[in-house]
């Protein structure tokens, strides 16, 4: 029977909590030693006026897209009394899966999990009304991607990233001592995250 891909390779996960343990045992399946750094965490945004707004807006949104897993989770805090959505177009299929947990149905989801595939994947967005609900420090990759085809977008950021600054000196130490093969960064953030603690 032949070894899993990953087998003995050593990888060092730098997510959220949450992200770390979603993306372990899907690298352990194919072989990989996994440990963990957690470098950032995600907080919900309180409730303010664009976040209102944006909620009023949903029966005459034609898409509602959301780039991660966090931004459904903190959606969620805020629309409770939300049952009928628009068309939901999701950045991958980890995505996928916490929105139909939150009772989201999902109407798309490009074929490879970014917010550039997204952006150009999408069907005809030519003149339509897009909601988006992501982090503080997402990029512009997806609004420009989707205005370029025409889309009218509503950006209304929905939580903060925030950069864990303690610093760990296991992992500094496993790293110098090369007990470290590979490291994986999902975010800018993750790897500003990395810097702050590990340097």
């Amino acid at each position: 029977m032949r070894e899993p891909p990953l087998t003995g390779i050593r990888v060092l996960l730098t997510r959220s909590a949450s992200g770390n343990e979603a993306w372990k045992p899907v690298l352990e399946e194919v072989g990989a030693r996994v440990s963990m750094l957690q470098t950032i965490e995600t907080v919900p945004l309180r409730a303010n006026n664009a976040i209102r707004a944006a909620l009023t807006k949903l029966p005459q949104a034609d898409w509602l897209i959301f780039t991660s897993a966090a931004g459904i989770n903190a959606f969620a805090t805020h629309a409770s009394t939300v049952h009928v959505f628009p068309k939901v177009a999701v950045v991958g299929t980890e995505t996928a899966q916490v929105a139909l947990a939150e009772g989201i149905p999902v109407s798309f989801i490009p074929t490879v999990a970014s917010a550039k595939a997204l952006a150009l994947e999408l069907p005809d967005p030519s003149d339509l009304e897009i909601l988006t609900f992501r982090g503080t420090r997402a990029d512009d990759v997806l609004l420009e991607g989707l205005r370029v085809r025409g889309a009218h977008v509503t950006d209304v950021p929905i939580y903060d990233t925030q950069l864990l600054r303690t610093p760990d000196e296991d992992v500094r130490e496993a790293i110098e001592l090369g007990d470290i093969d590979v490291i994986a960064f999902a975010s800018p953030s993750a790897v500003e995250g990395f810097r702050k603690r590990v340097g």
